[in-house]
């Protein structure tokens, strides 16, 4: 048994829709939220644009489940902002959500990336530790439009000094 994480190609598309679909619909159920998450939305269209300009990684296992998903882009000068990270959830603490992590925050070192940044749920505590263990700290906390409070959670990967994290464009 081996879990091997690579960048998502176009024919990854569907499996990544579906990781999107359990996992979000899970962030869905334990907020309570009368609307899905914007990740469940994802058409096809959506997930191959992503892939096409940003960099998104897939995590497989034995090189045929796919079991969880991330995405990294550009967001300023030197800020890279991670989305759609998602594994589902039978899948949960097997160690895909740490390899994806990782292949997210090496592309970042490589492209001389000073900082990650993410969002997420504060009420998601189980998330929040997970974020935590990989040197996320939280910088910042803020009503979300659909209607739950969510943090600005950063890790520099250089030190960053007084830097502005919320107001880089993610």
């Amino acid at each position: 048994m081996s879990l091997f994480v690579r960048p998502a190609v176009a024919s990854d598309a569907p499996d990544i829709q579906n990781i999107l679909q359990a996992s979000f619909g899970e962030y869905q159920a334990a907020l309570k939220l009368p609307e899905q998450p914007a990740a469940m939305r994802d058409s096809l269209e959506d997930i191959l644009r992503g892939i096409e300009q940003q960099q998104v990684f897939i995590a497989v296992f034995n090189r045929m489940k796919a079991v969880g998903t991330i995405r990294v882009r550009h967001a300023s000068d030197g800020f890279a902002y991670i989305s759609r990270f998602a594994v589902l959830p039978q899948w949960q603490q097997s160690g895909a959500g740490s390899s994806l992590m990782e292949a997210a925050l090496d592309w970042c070192r490589s492209n001389r990336m000073r900082a990650a940044a993410l969002h997420m749920a504060v009420k998601m505590v189980k998330l929040a530790r997970f974020y935590h263990g990989c040197g996320f700290y939280v910088h910042s906390v803020e009503a979300s439009p659909a209607g739950y409070r969510r943090g600005l959670f950063v890790k520099e990967l250089e030190e960053c000094g007084e830097i502005e994290f919320d107001k880089i464009k993610y």
